[in-house]
């Protein structure tokens, strides 16, 4: 009896054994597979989320793709209320995969300039749209850029449209900063000052800038629209910013007084030394 039962215990133990390697090796099999899963989902996904950013880059150079230009520019006449502009868009197939275009929205960056689609139809394949804009001026004045943000059904940026405009002043400078470098100081440099309305002005005075540092003469060159000064500085540099006022009798207030900036720059440590002549000693 006793060998019997010493022999159920061996068997017992055997079972045992034999169990806990399958229980084992199937636990390593299992965290195998589920590490493969996660590598192969973690695959997948930065797939699927590189391919939707490529196509959204595609989308956006889609839309931007089929404007002929996406800037205007334009010279706006004095006395002029408004300006109209234009952009032509073509639905082009290699462009939009074969689906029509359609405007979803408009946005514009200031109340000066409003903008609608020509037609309200969605524009098929082949076909060519365009987007109708009115720019006001109001009482804006020199370089103005201002954009619309035009956004199509099933792209997902705007496409940027821009108006570069040029408002004309009563009173206009060729330039509002004059600069002279160390080598150049005594080159001499002009501003013009012209009308760009067609309203006569004069010049009345000059302020600002000292006759020590600056010689400024004053030329006409056609009385009550075009006026010449001509800007020399002094041998003694005066490094730094002067400011030059410009005093007329513009009939608007605006240009009573204008502001043009003479600057020079300071000597380097390299111009200083390749200004001292080299003397050379005798042995």
């Amino acid at each position: 009896m006793l060998e019997l039962y010493l022999l159920d215990l061996s068997l017992v133990s055997r079972f045992r054994a034999v169990v806990l390697k399958q229980s084992s090796d199937h636990y390593r099999l299992g965290v195998r597979s589920a590490l493969t899963f996660a590598c192969a989902m973690l695959v997948v996904s930065v797939s699927l989320t590189a391919g939707a950013e490529q196509a959204a880059q595609n989308e956006a150079l889609t839309a931007k793709a089929a404007f002929v230009s996406t800037e205007i520019k334009i010279d706006i006449k004095p006395g002029q209320p408004s300006f109209l502009a234009e952009w032509n868009y073509t639905n082009a197939s290699a462009l939009a995969f074969g689906f029509p275009m359609l405007i979803q929205s408009i946005g514009s960056s200031c109340g000066c300039l409003t903008a609608k689609a020509a037609s309200d139809k969605p524009v098929k394949t082949g076909e060519t749209g365009a987007i109708r804009a009115t720019f006001s001026p109001g009482n804006h004045r020199g370089l103005l850029r201002k954009s619309l943000h035009v956004r199509f059904y099933g792209h997902t940026d705007a496409v940027e449209l821009i108006v570069e405009a040029h408002i004309p002043s009563p009173v206009e400078l060729s330039t509002q900063e004059l600069s002279w470098t160390p080598d150049k100081v005594s080159d001499t440099k002009v501003i013009d000052i012209t009308t760009g309305t067609g309203q006569e002005f004069a010049i009345t005075d000059l302020l600002g800038v000292s006759e020590k540092l600056y010689t400024i003469r004053k030329e006409v060159v056609a009385v009550g629209s075009h006026y010449r000064l001509h800007i020399t500085p002094l041998e003694n540099l005066s490094p730094g910013i002067q400011t030059l006022q410009i005093r007329t009798n513009s009939r608007d207030p605006r240009d009573k007084v204008l502001v043009a900036f003479l600057r020079q720059s300071k000597p380097t440590a390299s111009d200083s030394s390749q200004s001292k002549p080299i003397v050379f000693k005798q042995p």
